[in-house]
């Protein structure tokens, strides 16, 4: 496996992390509306609570997926920041552990090192080989 399989893998989790979020919040929204007294007379839902308990189960099933993911995203973090701890050159270590962990770009990194826009892509793209190597070595 490469660093940057380990990486996709990361943003998927981060990724279902956010969808459940979204979910997670729409069903709130959905349940926190007060009931109208203005629809009295007009076609209901056989139960009108049994609405309201499924989307409180469904919350509830929604909790229980998003604390697995974020502990599978911690365990992957923590595989990406055991990977990246390999790297020989410190600097290169900061450069692949920003454009890793942050949703940031190169013009920000290189402000942050203090090094051209360039010079960063090459520790970047240094230190991901490094990483690699170790990992094809470790097999």
């Amino acid at each position: 496996m490469t660093f940057e399989s380990h990486v996709k893998e990361y943003e998927k989790l981060k990724f279902k992390l956010k969808s459940i979020e979204v979910k997670e919040s729409e069903l709130r929204m959905l349940g926190g509306f007060p009931k109208s007294d203005k629809l009295e007379g007009m076609p209901k839902a056989k139960s009108a609570s049994s609405s309201v308990e499924n989307i409180a189960v469904r919350l509830t099933e929604l909790a229980e997926q998003k604390s697995v993911l974020q502990e599978e995203i911690q365990t992957k973090r923590n595989v990406l920041e055991n990977l990246i701890s390999n790297v020989s050159n410190l600097i290169g270590r900061e450069v692949v552990e920003l454009k890793t962990f942050l949703p940031c770009g190169w013009k920000f990194i290189s402000s942050k090192t203090h090094l051209s826009t360039s010079r960063c892509r090459h520790l970047y793209y240094d230190g991901i080989a490094e990483i690699n190597l170790n990992l094809k070595l470790g097999e």
